[in-house]
């Protein structure tokens, strides 16, 4: 369903996210103890930086989004991701923010609307990489939201079922190891 309503040469890219054991010693909460690694990111790979991040050179990724400038929901999304893998957490969430916010559709111009379907989508790989980045961080509500919300307005999202199993399987574990204490 993605590729019928992207662009032509407009590739998503699915990979696993590959926390480092780093996570571990950033996490001030006991929820990110068991390191996320199964949680799926979505990114755009038709460009330069977006195969860079698919493949994990995060750093040859992140010297191409200094140069650049993000205004655009891909550039923003793809930035969003790159930073989560590389923890930086704070200009990872104004990034991922900023993509959720550039295809909600009272921010689109007449042109724009004629392609919701696409924002629509965008807009839930924006949220499912948002969940991802609040999950490594802890915060448990607002990645769960992110997930329900993209499962609520497309109920065959993949991505945001497999990182919701992902959440609600580590938050049992997580409850179950507080409980035995």
């Amino acid at each position: 369903m993605y590729k019928e309503l992207l662009n032509a040469g407009e590739t998503i890219r699915r990979f696993k996210t590959v926390i480092p054991a780093a996570f571990l010693l950033l996490a001030q909460s006991a929820w990110a103890q068991p390191a996320p690694e199964d949680f799926e990111m979505l990114v755009y790979d038709d460009t330069p930086q977006g195969r860079r991040i698919a493949s994990g050179e995060w750093y040859e990724a992140l010297a191409q989004v200094e140069k650049g400038t993000f205004k655009t929901f891909d550039n923003f999304n793809n930035r969003c991701v790159l930073l989560t893998m590389t923890s930086d957490f704070e200009d990872a969430e104004m990034a991922c923010d900023a993509a959720v916010e550039t295809r909600n559709m009272n921010s689109a111009t007449a042109s724009e609307w004629r392609n919701a379907a696409r924002r629509r989508i965008q807009k839930a790989m924006a949220m499912t990489n948002r969940g991802v980045l609040r999950a490594v961080t802890g915060d448990v509500a607002g990645a769960r939201q992110d997930f329900e919300t993209v499962i609520a307005g497309n109920s065959k999202s993949r991505a945001a079922r497999a990182n919701l199993a992902i959440l609600e399987a580590r938050t049992t574990e997580l409850a179950a190891r507080v409980a035995a204490n």
